[in-house]
């Protein structure tokens, strides 16, 4: 069972992997994002990635990736198989 404040009973080692992995994913989905666009599209993604607008980074995610959050969630469910056959293998 998931709570709200799961964050909030981790310990500091277990709160930096889980952020070490938000970032994985995070920068995996990004990089899928990336490489589905148009040479045109990418310009404009490096343009608002470079600048320190949040607001544009999502009104860009909105435009150009509706499915986001899809896509983020598949590159998590990737990451965790990922990490459960290489606990596996140290078993």
């Amino acid at each position: 069972m998931t709570t709200d404040n799961f964050l909030d009973n981790l310990s500091t080692e277990e709160m930096d992997l889980s952020l070490r992995i938000f970032d994985l994913v995070t920068g995996r989905a990004i990089k899928k994002v990336y490489l589905s666009l148009s040479q045109e599209d990418k310009k404009v993604m490096e343009e608002v990635f470079l600048s320190e607008d949040n607001g544009k980074k999502e009104k860009f995610f909105e435009e150009y990736a509706p499915n986001f959050k899809e896509i983020f969630k598949e590159e998590a469910e990737t990451i965790e198989g990922e990490i459960k056959e290489e606990i596996e293998k140290q078993i």
